[in-house]
């Protein structure tokens, strides 16, 4: 009966080695991983890595909706939708191939970038890019100035 207890002991070996797996991922490795999702450390590190890049990076919607609300005194609501509808009606300008001026600021405008012959690097294949429209930006002279520091 030798055969029936290696058997069994190769059973209690594999249910003990499916237990040490982590299902999810399928790899030991993310254990520490779980693990800290489970008691929120994940979560406060994205947390403190979202305010990080943007304290790096500058300003960005949120943070520009924050700053004019407080400026204004407004909700942030109200300025969160200010903002947007006018961000929507620049695009819808500028898509149309209208000019955009602010002034003391820019201006948004459409450009058309003429089809082109180009190569396949890989290959050396020639072939056709075509003709595209971008989206462009012109700071005007008091905004240069002002980054300029004059």
């Amino acid at each position: 009966d030798s055969s029936t207890l290696d058997r069994g002991r190769r059973a209690f070996e594999r249910r003990a080695h499916r237990e040490t797996r982590v299902s999810y991922f399928r790899f030991p490795v993310f254990t520490h991983r779980i693990a800290m999702f489970a008691s929120g450390a994940i979560r406060a590190t994205r947390a403190a890595s979202r305010t990080y890049a943007t304290a790096a990076s500058g300003l960005n919607k949120k943070t520009l909706i924050e700053a004019v609300a407080s400026e204004t005194g407004e909700s942030k609501a109200l300025v969160g939708r200010v903002l947007t509808a006018t961000l929507d009606a620049v695009s819808a300008s500028v898509q149309k191939g209208d000019k955009v001026a602010l002034s003391g600021f820019g201006t948004f405008s459409r450009k058309n970038r003429a089809a082109r012959a180009g190569r396949n690097p890989q290959t050396g294949a020639a072939l056709k890019i075509p003709a595209a429209n971008y989206p462009s930006f012109s700071a005007s002279s008091v905004f240069k100035a002002l980054v300029k520091g004059k």
